[in-house]
């Protein structure tokens, strides 16, 4: 898999290392598109795991921008939701993990990271207590924005790289936040 191609599709990864992951089932059905609810937004993005209203973290808009990822170009990630007042213990150490598997080619490599939401570097959470970048997810209102550059690069020469990719959130618990996956396709 072209390990550039990954977080750049999704959001931005921190600086760890891509750990091929263990075989995951897809869990939608992509041939069924009427049957999927989209997450709000731009972007392409669909719900997974639970529909949307049984998710934690009601998610208002996802914002991918340039949508269609474009290569050579820096990607924005906007993504802002609520917990309402809902107690979530544990919030603050909430995870995030990003599943990727590249159709495009032969062997379909999968590649999946798990971290901490708030120590994913190029990640950063905003919340309505003082609208100050950095730390957990809190009670209420928040926002998760990062970017990073989409770099052209192909060992295998020109082509298009199709990936499908989740991203998932959980409590400590293992109660899903918010839960979504898009089908992603960009010329390199």
């Amino acid at each position: 898999m072209k390990l550039f191609h990954l977080p750049l599709l999704v959001a931005p990864l921190s600086c760890a290392l891509f750990v091929p992951a263990s075989h995951q089932v897809a869990l939608v059905d992509s041939h069924h598109h009427a049957e999927r609810e989209k997450v709000p937004g731009d972007n392409p993005a669909y719900y997974t795991r639970e529909k949307a209203a049984d998710q934690l973290f009601e998610i208002d808009e996802f914002t991918v921008s340039p949508n269609p990822v474009v290569s050579d170009h820096r990607v924005f990630f906007y993504l802002r939701g609520d917990t309402g007042t809902r107690d979530l213990p544990g919030l603050a150490d909430a995870t995030l993990e990003l599943w990727a598997q590249e159709t495009s080619r032969e062997d379909k490599p999968e590649y999946t990271i798990k971290k901490k939401l708030s120590d994913f570097k190029p990640f950063t959470v905003r919340n309505e207590d003082d609208y100050t970048y950095g730390g957990p997810l809190i009670k209420g209102s928040n926002e998760i924005v990062g970017d990073l550059w989409v770099l052209a690069w192909d060992p295998e020469g020109h082509g298009t790289v199709d990936l499908d990719i989740e991203a998932v959130a959980r409590l400590p618990d293992d109660r899903i936040l918010f839960a979504f996956e898009a089908s992603v396709s960009y010329e390199v």
